[in-house]
């Protein structure tokens, strides 16, 4: 039938393909071309019009096929040629913008004064540094000629750029890898030092300038599980072949011909076969040392399995190590005996006195540490023993010569909401403290200004019936810091801060965190006007300009008056920087008021190199005084090597940065360290100083021979509770290796009183003075041993020092006083020497190239009065700033692997910082988010716990880590590193994706099983909190991308469902484990694939509820307030379940 509707294309077919639209006069027009179009009839005769038989035409199958291919290709052409086309027009976009000859002019008033310029390459490495000192900005009316040369150019269409004339002699430069390490350092006071890598990019190799002129290199050993086994220096006969001639001086020659021996096949043991080697560093692991060494310990070594077990120092390569430090642990990873071997002693006394143990023990439940045990049975035994309370805070330290009188040196008082709040020295209650914050948490002050019983916040010595202090000494200091107006606000009726309204120290207000004031008030210097306030001023940078005193307090009234009652300018000082952070200028008045000191200080050219100093004000006492030129010489490292006003003739330092020997007209004098670079021996002419440390490098006693007598004297023990808080002085001579019969004699003890720097202000004995009132014993006071106050930078003030009859040798911070080494009023920072004098240390900062605007030799960036500076080797605000926040303190010494696998060290402050065998190589050279070794600076946290080395896992990772920190309270920040990447338990979805929470999915599986094949004796309580946030944090992220791909990339990435299970049965061990652990119960072989109800079958019945309950409380805080759980796939606890656990009605399998 033919189609109703008219034909509108010529060829078109109905849609029955019966009829076809054809041209005809007869049809009508139904086109845009107005072609006449008629339907006519497509089949062929004899069918007519009438037929009922209905046959579609023909079609070819490959007519659509090759339709589509060509208009696929077709697509693609065209995508193509549009890419092209848009191509094509940005280049000639910016072909044509940068053709565009522009005349740019802005003028504005420049108010930056103090540039610090950084230069990085392509791949963001920091390559270049130009310091504040170097830096020539563009000055218009200075630089107007070039101005001038480069307009007259730009109108004659030529281009020319202004570069200003920095002086880059005073520049840094640092060179890298394709593998981005640094392999050469340059700085104008340290010179140029390069680094050396294997093929597995570790540093074996290194040489800094003062060892090139000697052909000497550091060099590092490792073993086949990638652990630091020996660090040192070699000396070579000459320099191989390639280098000398016209090549001598092709420094990156040099380089490459030491680059090929250190990436050859045991091309570093060859290098080391031939030479001298000195100052050689040993670890060792796994094993016992030796039998002479392990029959020292009780019971020998234990428990060394990837642990370090001992590590020696061989000071001149003759194959016979001088110091040794050797230890042994418990089946839960905590240190318990720790020995020094003294191997160089004299043989009159070697046999007596060669090994020092310290036995640690531990409450075997909270895992703090609760006994020190010095030297157990021998003469020169001492003892501490610590007290906590039930939210394991220190709260009681007490001390022994003998194991049994034991005297109560502290005791520990907190606020409600955590602060120090009190502490009291002495058994006999000889000093009490009391601490004030603000609202901040910053400390406020230390008893009364006036060190008045009546307004002291502890009301000490006060006579009154109900006074619970009535019978404590009366306050032998106080000091108290001021910021700025309204800083602090008591809660109770007592005042003990003197009101400063009106007086010179209301003034100057300081928002920044830098203190305006502080007062100090000490006993002995209470005549000379009361208290002593001294006000500060700083420039833009927080740099200490001036300090001026004030004295004026009325103590009847608590008030500081108007006028200054003192002597005027009396002990004020002033500082002058140059750009770089070098004093410029110092003067310093004495106490009355006339200049002391008025120092210029001149130095080497492009250097921080101080030359000598001039004193305009003449020489006073034992001051400086003038220089003669060039009296200060450095070595090629920027260490001090003479000082001729001081008759210093040459100083010797070794590769790690330390003092090795002092040569001086009329006394020499020798130094040897341990392997962990503290000091342990000092030789003088005729004497000999032996240093007994723990092993995080504080020292605990000292002893003195005497090369005549040939006899050893113990010197004094050291008071730790927090931290150092006095020292024993006994001064037995140590004749024998018998016990002797004890007395106890007081005032044999010394108790420090600190301020918030740590600066040692006054000594007390362990005795109490009675003091009359009308032929009554009415109040006590304290036996004040020692007390000094200083000038900013350390240097003590003339007539504010007082000394009875014992001197105490820890000063300015809390250090050692080394007046006798080197000259008057240094310090041992640990790391380096401080002169604070001159307010200089002698050698660089081994971490100068992380703060590259200041001089390498200053003090704490020249901000003495905020920061201390930690080791010697970086400013820390310590108690002030807003870290000023006493709180709970810690005496959780307990010591875990800190000498783990990959070479990382503990020194004395706790840093960790990665072996290498230099200094300049410890966090000084780069600087990433993703080094762990440089981010885990001092904090809060007193331990690094390492879990066992990942040999092969299950998820197919090797050679991962997994670091737990803890900070006495658990486990440390929550969070972990595994390769450089951090996982924060609290917040998954900051991850950088799911896929990583899968590879670190398989980390975890091998960490488990590795650890689990050791039993759970190794799975210490941070590790077990390790597995429940690493657990709930994989499965957070996998839930999150459940949620929005709808499939689990856990599975996607080969983690089957057995292994997910294994991982459920895990956490439940955990939390098992864990709440045995709690209850003192130790669970041990365990297997990875031990189920839950096996390891519930090992706890006895009895116990067995408790330990359920305790488990399901831990896993309880992952469900939600409401009782819904939070959708995690490895654990679905129902509320009601959750409720049941541990009851009379449910049962194991619940």
């Amino acid at each position: 039938k033919m189609p109703q509707t008219p034909p509108v294309k010529l060829g078109l077919l109905s849609e029955d393909n019966n009829w076809i639209a054809v041209q005809g006069d007869d049809g009508k027009v139904t086109n845009k071309q107005k072609i006449k179009l008629h339907w006519e009839c497509n089949l062929s005769p004899p069918h007519c019009e009438n037929t009922i038989l209905m046959h579609k035409a023909y079609q070819n199958p490959c007519v659509d096929d090759l339709v589509s291919v060509a208009q696929s290709n077709s697509n693609i052409r065209y995508q193509n040629y549009l890419k092209n086309e848009k191509e094509k027009f940005i280049n000639d976009y910016v072909s044509t913008c940068l053709n565009v000859q522009e005349s740019l002019v802005q003028k504005k008033n420049e108010k930056e004064y103090h540039y610090m310029l950084y230069y990085h390459d392509q791949a963001n490495n920091l390559v270049m540094t130009v310091p504040p000192k170097a830096v020539d900005p563009l000055n218009q009316i200075q630089d107007a000629p070039k101005f001038n040369d480069i307009n007259k150019n730009i109108q004659n269409g030529q281009h020319q750029i202004i570069h200003p004339d920095h002086n880059f002699k005073l520049a840094s430069f640092i060179k890298y890898n394709s593998l981005n390490n640094p392999i050469s350092v340059s700085t104008p006071d340290g010179g140029l030092t390069y680094f050396w890598y294997d093929n597995l990019g570790r540093n074996i190799l290194s040489q800094n300038s003062e060892q090139r002129k000697e052909i000497k290199f550091s060099y590092t050993v490792f073993d086949n599980l990638n652990r630091v086994v020996e660090v040192g220096e070699i000396k070579k006969n000459a320099y191989l072949n390639v280098t000398k001639g016209k090549n001598k001086n092709n420094k990156d020659l040099f380089y490459k011909n030491y680059q090929k021996i250190c990436q050859a096949q045991n091309g570093l043991n060859q290098f080391l076969s031939t030479g001298v080697k000195s100052q050689i560093k040993r670890t060792y692991y796994d094993t016992k040392f030796s039998s002479l060494i392990s029959n020292q310990f009780t019971g020998g070594q234990k428990n060394l399995r990837n642990r370090v077990s001992g590590s020696t120092i061989d000071h001149n390569g003759d194959g016979v190590y001088e110091h040794g430090l050797f230890y042994s642990y418990d089946i839960s990873g905590n240190l318990c005996e720790f020995l020094q071997h003294y191997n160089d002693m004299p043989s009159s006394i070697s046999s007596m006195h060669e090994f020092k143990k310290i036995i640690y023990r531990y409450d075997l439940t909270s895992n703090k540490l609760i006994q020190v045990l010095y030297q157990e049975g021998q003469q020169d035994q001492f003892y501490h023993k610590y007290v906590y309370d039930e939210e394991n805070k220190l709260i009681e330290i007490y001390t022994s010569r003998d194991g049994i009188i034991w005297k109560n040196d502290s005791r520990y008082f907190y606020y409600d909401h955590g602060p120090l709040s009190r502490q009291e020295l002495g058994d006999q209650n000889v000093q009490g403290i009391d601490y004030a914050y603000n609202i901040n948490g910053w400390i406020k002050g230390v008893n009364s200004t006036s060190l008045n019983p009546k307004i002291d916040i502890g009301k000490d010595a006060l006579s009154a019936s109900s006074n619970l202090n009535k019978v404590v000494a009366k306050d032998a200091f106080s000091y108290s810091l001021s910021y700025y107006n309204q800083d602090y606000s008591p809660i109770g009726p007592s005042y003990w801060l003197a009101d400063i309204t009106n007086s010179p120290l209301d003034k100057n207000e300081l928002f920044d965190g830098n203190i305006r004031h502080m007062t100090t008030s000490l006993k002995p210097f209470m005549n000379q006007g009361g208290s002593f306030a001294t006000i500060y001023q700083y420039d833009q940078l927080n740099r200490l300009k001036s300090m001026s005193s004030f004295q004026g307090l009325d103590s009847n009234i608590n008030r500081w008056n108007n006028n200054n009652t003192g002597v005027y300018k009396a002990y004020n000082s002033l500082y002058e920087y140059d750009p770089a952070g070098n004093i410029a200028h110092l003067s310093r008045r004495n106490f009355d008021g006339k200049l002391m000191d008025d120092l210029f200080y001149d130095y080497y050219l492009n250097t921080n190199q101080l030359s000598y100093v001039t004193d305009k004000a003449g020489k006073f006492g034992n001051d400086i005084g003038n220089q003669s030129s060039l009296n200060y010489s450095y070595d090629e490292n920027g260490n001090l090597i003479a000082d001729n006003s001081k008759n210093i003739n040459k100083i010797f330092w070794n590769q790690y940065g330390k003092i090795q020997r002092i040569e001086r007209s009329n006394n020499d004098e020798d130094f040897y360290y341990n392997s962990l670079n503290n000091l342990v021996s000092k030789k003088t002419l005729n004497n000999h100083f032996y240093y007994a440390r723990d092993p995080f490098g504080l020292l605990v006693a000292s002893y003195e021979y005497d090369n005549q007598t040939k006899t050893l004297i113990l010197k004094e023990h050291i008071i730790y509770a927090d931290n150092r808080i006095g020292v024993d002085q006994s001064g037995i001579i140590l004749d024998g290796n018998n016990l002797k019969d004890y007395q106890y004699v007081r005032a044999n003890k010394q108790f420090e009183l600190n301020n918030h720097l740590q600066n040692n202000l006054v000594t007390i004995s362990d005795k109490k003075i009675q003091i009359p009132d009308n032929n009554v014993f009415s109040c006590y006071s304290a036996d004040v041993l020692t007390a000094r106050d200083y000038y900013p930078f350390g240097s003590e003030m003339f007539n504010r020092t007082y000394i009875l009859d014992k001197e105490y040798k820890y000063g300015f911070n809390g250090k050692i006083s080394e007046n006798h080494s080197l000259n008057d009023d240094n310090y041992d920072f640990g790391s380096r020497i401080y002169n604070s004098q001159i307010a200089k240390f002698f050698s660089m900062d081994p971490l100068s190239n992380n703060f590259p605007a200041n001089t390498p030799y200053s003090f704490a960036n020249n901000m003495p009065i905020r920061c201390i500076d930690v080791n010697g080797m970086y400013p820390d605000p310590g108690d002030s700033d807003h870290k000023r926040k006493m709180h709970a303190k810690k005496t959780d010494r307990r010591i875990r692997e800190y000498l783990s696998e990959r070479g990382y060290e503990v020194n004395s402050k706790r840093l960790l910082t990665f072996n290498t065998g230099i200094w300049t190589n410890r966090g000084s050279i780069k600087v990433k988010d993703d080094d762990p070794w440089y981010n885990f600076w001092e904090g809060d946290f007193f331990t690094l716990y390492e879990s066992k080395r990942v040999h092969e896992n299950i998820g197919g990772w090797t050679n991962r880590w997994f670091r737990v920190g803890s900070n006495g309270n658990g486990v440390w920040d929550k969070e972990s590193s595994l390769d450089g990447k951090y996982f924060n338990s609290g917040n998954p979805v900051t991850w950088k994706g799911v896929e990583d929470a899968a590879n670190a999915y398989g980390v975890f599986f091998g960490a488990i099983a590795t650890v689990a094949s050791f039993g759970t004796s190794n799975l210490t309580l941070g590790a077990i909190n390790a597995v429940f946030e690493l657990t709930m944090m994989l499965n957070s992220a996998d839930d999150i991308h459940k949620s929005t791909t709808g499939n689990s990339y856990l599975e996607k990435m080969g983690v089957s469902e057995e292994k997910v299970k294994q991982v459920k049965d895990i956490l439940f061990i955990a939390s098992i484990t864990k709440a045995a652990s709690e209850m003192g119960i130790t669970l041990t072989k365990i297997q990875h694939n031990v189920s839950p109800k096996d390891i519930l079958k090992r706890i006895k019945p009895e116990k067995r509820k408790k330990v359920i309950a305790l488990a399901i409380k831990h896993l309880k805080k992952y469900i939600k307030e409401d009782g819904t759980d939070i959708g995690l796939d490895i654990i679905k606890i129902s509320p009601n379940a959750a409720g049941k656990f541990g009851t009379k009605n449910s049962n194991d399998e619940d």
